[in-house]
């Protein structure tokens, strides 16, 4: 049984924690002592970082061919190591992510929501443990963002330049936030609550503009320029964030996965093995379905909550190649939603416009 400060109702799945009628996923804030009986996929397959102190130059050569020869290759990248720049996208095939600004793009919708199932096997039940019992930062936790509304911590690493931990999330997230500031406990109750720090920017779903936080350290007392939005043709859902001073992190994925570098969309293949770790339905793992240059389509499981869990390719061992940021899942014209399919924005291009990387100073 998990506390939260006492919400009004609202509609599964709200887009942002004011309005629900597409296709995010953070939790409102409910009331004291919420049973959530949650189900989860019931097995998870086997199937660098982008910028190095400067950031990193396109490889060269080709991505792989196959699931198998990528899994090879993210295994021999560095954290720094930048991943093949996406030039021959899958537009026109059935592996292609359709954007919003797409004129068959609700078809799309209509059609995962009532085609796709869990991909194999049955799901089991899976207990609810909202706050869980992370000491530290850890991607995969749940954050409260200005007491409205909970979600998912995304992965940690640092702007170029900075020595100062960063953070992410789904940029839909912040949408409820007054003040920027984001916080989080060690508490199984939600209570007492942190200051984890302060959002810098974010682009959610839909928006074709960056939001700059109004406190916001990085663009306001240290003027460093802004990050453009992601493409006008590509949609994205992010939120990066400074984080206090001094706090003590742990960057690996749910205290257990070691970030070892960075995967894009070049990388990706239809029927590829990913997971996410979110904080109500913890890890699910099911195949990739559909990508553009920005978002990736999945068939896994997630519920309302895990908005900004990290997507990652599992490569062995514990080692992963970081993926993506939780969105949400398609809705169809006549509202009905799907909890097998999920969106995640890819981190390759949000860690181009916000010079962000991976790992720990």
């Amino acid at each position: 049984m998990t506390s939260f400060p006492p919400m009004p109702p609202v509609p599964q799945r709200p887009r942002t924690t004011f309005v629900g009628w597409t296709r995010n996923h953070p939790v409102w804030t409910v009331a004291a002592s919420a049973a959530l009986g949650v189900f989860i996929v019931a097995s998870c397959m086997f199937v660098g970082g982008f910028f190095g102190s400067q950031a990193a130059a396109p490889r060269v050569g080709q991505p792989a061919s196959s699931a198998a020869e990528t899994i090879a290759a993210l295994n021999s990248r560095g954290l720094y190591d930048a991943p093949f720049p996406y030039q021959d996208d899958n537009r026109g095939t059935d592996t292609y992510l359709l954007d919003s600004l797409d004129p068959d793009f609700q078809a799309q919708e209509n059609d995962a929501v009532q085609r796709f199932t869990h991909f194999s096997g049955a799901p089991r039940a899976y207990p609810d443990d909202a706050w869980g019992d992370f000491s530290v930062p850890t991607p995969g936790m749940s954050i409260d963002i200005d007491g409205e509304s909970v979600c998912t911590l995304s992965f940690l690493g640092h702007y170029i330049g900075s020595s100062q931990p960063a953070a992410l999330s789904a940029g839909h997230c912040m949408e409820a936030d007054d003040d920027g500031y984001v916080e989080w406990s060690t508490d199984a109750s939600g209570y007492p609550v942190r200051p984890l720090g302060q959002w810098d920017s974010m682009q959610p779903l839909g928006s074709w503009d960056v939001e700059i936080g109004e406190d916001s350290q990085r663009y306001g007392t240290e003027h460093v320029p802004e990050p453009a939005p992601i493409a006008e043709d590509r949609e994205t859902d992010y939120s990066a964030l400074s984080l206090e001073e001094g706090i003590g992190t742990d960057a690996r994925i749910g205290g257990r996965y070691d970030v070892t570098t960075l995967a894009g969309p070049a990388d990706l293949h239809a029927g590829m093995m990913v997971c996410k770790m979110g904080f109500r339905t913890k890890e699910t793992c099911g195949p990739i379905i559909s990508w553009n240059g920005s978002m990736v389509r999945t068939n896994l499981f997630s519920l309302t909550g895990d908005s900004g869990s990290p997507l990652y390719i599992k490569l062995g061992g514990n080692r992963v190649a970081a993926l993506g940021i939780l969105s949400g899942s398609p809705i169809s014209d006549d509202g009905g939603t799907n909890d097998y399919i999920t969106d995640f924005a890819l981190l390759e291009p949000v860690f181009s416009a916000t010079g962000m990387q991976l790992g720990l100073q």
